[in-house]
């Protein structure tokens, strides 16, 4: 079992369908990148649940620590037993001391957080000297890439709406391409050793097509951890399971993953 079949087979039983389609490949890239290292800290880990199947495929660091800004996320995170120990706290002020870890981890937070200089000079404040910083967000090519309300390949008063309202919605601080996300990175001293854009627009569109049904899967799964239509949903992803393995080498996407490193100083 690849990657793409294993996030498949877990994430389809706990998440919506819309949300399976934009994180299986994201997954499997992310793992690509993997095993953890040493001491890791998950940024924002919300209630751990992405973070336990993680594990499951790439195996637990030696410490793992995790932060997020909400107590009851936190307290869910808890009752899991991954994590060595867990922070409520805020990403721009993280109480840990400087050189203490040895990978700093998010997946899918950054472009929610405001502060973006305050997250990154904190990462690279933690990290040791050679440490690394594997994260993801969408990229530039989201927002451009959705298609409801548009006439033909043009933008509409009714997609500009839409937009607005998905980027509002999840929160969307930062869509930024690799070149842009070096460039934030360089400054507070961590360099970008690799970029991967994955989510192709036709599995953006899928996404998209699904993200009102798959919020009504999204409520029941919140609060009761059950999620509606699991078995037919899942069956719809292994039918489209060859879109699901993205090519490493996608040369456009609606998501991207950086790998960066901490520099060494003399």
């Amino acid at each position: 079992m690849d990657n793409v079949e294993f996030f498949l087979e877990k994430f389809s039983s706990v998440y919506p369908y819309s949300h399976c389609v934009w994180r299986i490949d994201e997954a499997a890239a992310l793992a690509d990148n993997l095993p953890f290292k040493g001491v890791t800290f998950d940024l924002g880990c919300g209630d751990g649940s992405y973070m336990k199947i993680m594990l499951e495929r790439v195996g637990k660091p030696e410490r793992l620590i995790g932060l997020d800004p909400q107590a009851h996320e936190v307290a869910k995170a808890k009752k899991l037993g991954i994590y060595d120990e867990l922070i409520v706290g805020y990403s721009n002020a993280i109480p840990l001391q400087d050189a203490s870890v040895d990978m700093v981890f998010s997946n899918s937070v950054v472009e929610h957080i405001a502060d973006k200089a305050g997250t990154i000079k904190e990462a690279a404040r933690i990290l040791k000297p050679g440490g690394t910083y594997l994260f993801s967000a969408p990229s530039q090519n989201f927002t451009p890439w959705l298609k409801f309300g548009k006439w033909g390949s043009k933008e509409t008063w009714l997609n500009r709406m839409w937009t607005g309202a998905i980027n509002g919605k999840f929160i969307h601080h930062w869509l930024q391409s690799p070149e842009t996300w070096e460039k934030d990175l360089k400054e507070h001293g961590l360099e970008l050793v690799k970029a991967r854009y994955t989510l192709t627009s036709e599995n953006l569109g899928e996404w998209e097509r699904w993200l009102i049904p798959s919020y009504l899967q999204h409520l029941p799964a919140k609060r009761f951890g059950w999620v509606p239509f699991s078995g037919i949903f899942k069956r719809r992803l292994q039918k489209r399971l060859p879109k699901l393995h993205e090519p490493e080498d996608l040369a456009a996407g609606g998501n991207v993953i950086i790998l960066a490193k901490k520099t060494i100083t003399e």
